[in-house]
Order: C-alpha cells, then structure tokens, then sequence
C-alpha cells in the first residue's frame, strides 16, 4: 500500500511535464499556424487588389478605345459605306422603291392571274430549273430582274431597296395561288403569304444580290472611265 502511494507520486511529475511539453507544442503548432494562414491571406489579399487593379485600369484602356473608335471610324462606317450599302445613297430613289413595291407586286399578280394561273407559272419554273421543259420567258425575266436591280444598285446602291424591288413581283405572282385548289384543298391566305414569302426570299434575294454586284461593278467602271478616281477602290463608292 504504502509502496503503491509513493510509486504514483513518483509518476505524477512526469505526466505534468509530458503535459506541458504537449501544450507547449501544441502552442507552438499553433502559433505557426496562425503565421502561415495570416501570410497567406494577406498575399490573396495583395495579389486579388493586384489584378483588381489591373483588371480595372484594363477595362478603362478598352472602354476608353472603344468611345473613340464609336466616335470615329466605326461611326464613319456605320453612317458611311454600311449605311449606303444597306440602305442607299440617296433616300429619295429609296423611298421611290418602297412606293413601287407594291405596284410591282399587284402588277405580276394581275399578270399571272390574267394570262396563266399559277400551277402553269410553277410548271414552268421546275421544267427550266430541271431542264427537263426550259421555258425562254423564264430567262427572260431573270435577266430582267437582274438589269433592273443592276441598274437600281449603280444608281443608288442599298442592298435592301434593290432586294425589295426584286422580290416584290416575285410575291405578286407566288400569291396568285391564293383561292385555288391543290391536293390538300383550297389554299388559304395565310398559306399564300407563307408561298409567296418563300417564293420572294428563294428567289428575290439571289438575283438581288447577283444585279447589286453587277451595279456596283459597273458604277466602279463608269467612276474610273471618267477618270474621277484613281485605281484604288474607296468605301465611300459603295
């Protein structure tokens, strides 16, 4: 008993060293730690304001750049050549086209109403695409189409003025099949507009396209022929 009590005070001192050496490591595993973490956030922190900073003084630099250029060569652009090309150079043939669409239009659909119907019209349209049946009045007015927005392009220019004249008696005459009778029944407005729509976007805008460069091409040798320009092309001739 008595040799039990001395061998527990024996042993006392050396657990509350053990103690205080594991706290003390403890203390010091901590200390370490808290140093590391705070290092770490502070070089985040430093790093982030860093490429804030960057970030900001980048997106000024472009901002700054992109004022300018709206300010001058894309505004020149955009109020030059695209809008010209887009729209026209002179808003008064460009008004004249939108008041002669619809003539054009209610003109090829008096004509194919009168003089055919438009099954005969669609007959002759697959028999030249195909070959199978070329018809010579169907090239004939292709290339009249062409000459005209050939014509229109080097007297204006404007994509979208030239593409409605175009396309204009193409839906007159596509809507000539309005309240005739095909396989599913008699064809209902809006089954006319959506053909006729197809018709004149199928159609119109290829030849519109193929008569503008025709027009800009030759509006580009009647300027040089006159000798107003050198041999470089300008934007400002679209």
């Amino acid at each position: 008993m008595h040799s039990r009590s001395h061998s527990d005070s024996m042993e006392t001192p050396h657990l509350r060293a053990s103690l205080r050496r594991t706290l003390a490591l403890l203390e010091t595993l901590l200390a370490w730690s808290h140093a590391v973490v705070a290092r770490a956030a502070e070089w985040t922190i430093a790093k982030t304001r860093r490429t804030l900073g960057t970030l900001r003084e980048w997106l000024t630099t472009a901002r700054e750049r992109l004022r300018r250029l709206a300010a001058g060569p894309l505004r020149d652009l955009l109020v030059g050549p695209v809008k010209r090309g887009l729209l026209g150079r002179h808003a008064g043939l460009s008004a004249v086209a939108l008041l002669v669409a619809p003539v054009l239009a209610l003109g090829a659909n008096w004509w194919v109403v009168s003089t055919s119907t438009f099954a005969r019209v669609e007959q002759m349209l697959r028999g030249t695409w195909n070959g199978t049946d070329p018809h010579t009045v169907v090239f004939l007015v292709a290339f009249l189409l062409v000459a005209a927005a050939a014509v229109y392009a080097a007297a204006n220019s404007g994509l979208v003025p030239t593409t409605l004249l175009v396309s204009a008696p193409l839906f007159g005459a596509a809507f000539s099949v309005y309240g005739t009778v095909d396989a599913a029944g008699v064809v209902s407005l809006p089954d006319a507009v959506a053909v006729a729509t197809g018709v004149a976007i199928l159609f119109g805008v290829p030849i519109a396209l193929t008569g503008f460069v025709v027009g800009l091409a030759l509006r580009r040798v009647a300027t040089v022929l006159r000798g107003q320009t050198g041999p470089g092309w300008r934007p400002d001739e679209v």
